[in-house]
């Protein structure tokens, strides 16, 4: 919220109200010098870090994000992303293998020289419990429109801050209607309610690759390639497992056991998925859907015969 401070000063000074108490700094003055008043009137929550935050800042934003957005909303911005992130901090040292998140919005218009433009900026500092969770722009997005539908991210409007070596990150990102229109105040509650909840359920998690290419010939070629490699008996895997179970599975010199993922069944069930998108023009909600294997035995593997692992009276452990 911005209240002038005096009718004398109106032009010249403008305040900025968050969380802690109104920032003062002249409009027309320079981001170090008003980085350099908020450090030293406010030294318990800026540290010296607030200025390298700055030169990260205009290092990773271009020249055109800078001329569209005022003055005070870069500072309220930096602001809220330093303080979100010393916060955040201390909370990952008490729960370091906790994803944690914060945001925070910031109502906004974009200026250009006839006209200006409502957004809602969505300031996010963010703790990844491991390297495989990504959390990206395109997240964010995605959990905003799950509340609100006609919302569609700003071009160009994300930032992403990440110190080396540091599990923490900040990310910035704006969002506007796609009529142009301001939100209602019953849709930025509804952010405010939710938004941080459905931006931790739209954390990605990647699985690294530990599967070649689905390529027959490729699997046939180094399948030839490591058995000319074997020559001691200890050189044997303790145990092979394929799956989709391959023609070629039932004709190796020794025949390979296999998991039938029944591949037939599952592009019958994508089809039917994407039909019924199509007809009923719904939204697409990504969903799990098990279907049943079958684990079909050959001489790569064999019951343990003594000592197994059973439940039921059926074997639930193989080994060469």
């Amino acid at each position: 919220m911005i209240s002038s401070l005096s009718n004398h000063d109106s032009e010249k000074k403008v305040c900025l109200q968050t969380s802690f108490p109104y920032f003062c700094f002249e409009k027309e003055a320079p981001f170090e010098d008003a980085i350099s008043k908020i450090v030293k009137k406010w030294p318990y929550h800026f540290d010296k870090d607030f200025l390298k935050d700055y030169h990260h800042f205009l290092g990773i934003s271009e020249n055109e994000f800078r001329a569209h957005r005022s003055f005070r909303h870069q500072i309220r911005m930096l602001c809220s992303l330093y303080l979100m992130r010393r916060n955040l901090t201390f909370q990952s040292r008490l729960f370091p293998r906790e994803t944690l998140l914060q945001l925070r919005l910031l109502p906004t218009f974009l200026q250009f020289p006839f006209s200006s433009k409502p957004v809602i900026g969505i300031a996010i500092a963010i703790h990844l419990s491991n390297h495989y969770e990504c959390f990206e722009g395109r997240h964010i997005l995605l959990a905003v429109q799950k509340l609100i539908p006609c919302a569609q991210g700003v071009n160009e409007s994300f930032l992403k801050f990440q110190r080396p070596r540091d599990s923490l990150c900040l990310l910035y990102f704006e969002i506007e209607k796609r009529s142009g229109s301001r939100f209602f105040l019953t849709e930025i509650n509804l952010l405010k309610q939710q938004l941080q909840h459905e931006c931790k359920k739209c954390i990605e998690t990647l699985v690294p690759s530990v599967f070649g290419t689905y390529n027959i010939e490729e699997v046939m070629r180094n399948i030839l390639a490591l058995s000319n490699q074997l020559k001691y008996l200890k050189d044997v895997p303790q145990m092979m497992i394929s799956f989709d179970d391959q023609p070629y599975s039932r004709f190796l010199a020794t025949p390979m056991t296999t998991v039938s993922q029944q591949s037939s069944q599952i592009g019958q069930m994508a089809t039917k998925i994407l039909i019924d998108l199509i007809e009923t023009n719904k939204q697409f909600e990504p969903k799990g859907i098990l279907l049943p294997t079958t684990l079909i035995k050959r001489n790569s593997v064999k019951v343990i015969s003594a000592g197994g692992i059973k439940e039921n009276g059926k074997v639930k452990a193989y080994t060469l």
